[in-house]
């Protein structure tokens, strides 16, 4: 699929009144603002500036961002951890940066809770032929979620003991 290109570059001051808009109304990170900026067609020196009045003006902030991804991602997508990490990794956002962000956001998550309610709904949905079945969809199911192997193996018996097949 190629990008759409614009049949003229946008000026400087257009990109920056439109990524303020656009950045007031919703958190993004640099790498989103320079896909957009590129997408655009705008100089590279010109986007740099643009970045950069954006960051001094807090119309950007990578840790707001990476805080409210977390908080979006864990409450309405129902991701875990790895999941999250690998989607912020992908932003070309600092790794350091992210554990320190996911450490503030500890206490606010119950990361086994959202693995055995997850868990659960999805066992519901399922048809197998045996427990050992039934245990490897979960497992997919769990890794696709990218909720943490070692939690979801301590859970499972838990989830599984009531069920009989």
């Amino acid at each position: 699929m190629t990008e759409k290109q614009p049949s003229s570059p946008i000026s400087k001051a257009s990109a920056l009144s439109r990524l303020q808009t656009l950045c007031s109304r919703q958190e993004k990170c640099s790498y989103d603002v320079m896909e957009k900026m590129r997408n655009w067609g705008l100089r590279e020196a010109d986007q740099q500036l643009v970045l950069k009045q954006l960051i001094d003006e807090g119309f950007l902030n990578e840790t707001r961002y990476i805080r409210a991804y977390i908080r979006d991602k864990h409450r309405y997508s129902k991701w875990g951890r790895n999941k999250i990490s690998f989607m912020l990794r992908r932003k070309r956002l600092d790794d350091s940066l992210v554990r320190q962000v996911f450490l503030e956001l500890e206490e606010e998550f119950d990361w086994n809770q959202l693995i055995r309610s997850e868990l659960e709904r999805k066992k519901k949905s399922l048809s197998a032929r045996n427990n050992w079945e039934l245990q490897a969809k979960l497992l997919r199911f769990a890794a696709s979620r990218g909720f943490d192997m070692e939690s979801v193996q301590r859970l499972l018996p838990e989830i599984l003991k009531d069920t009989d097949l």
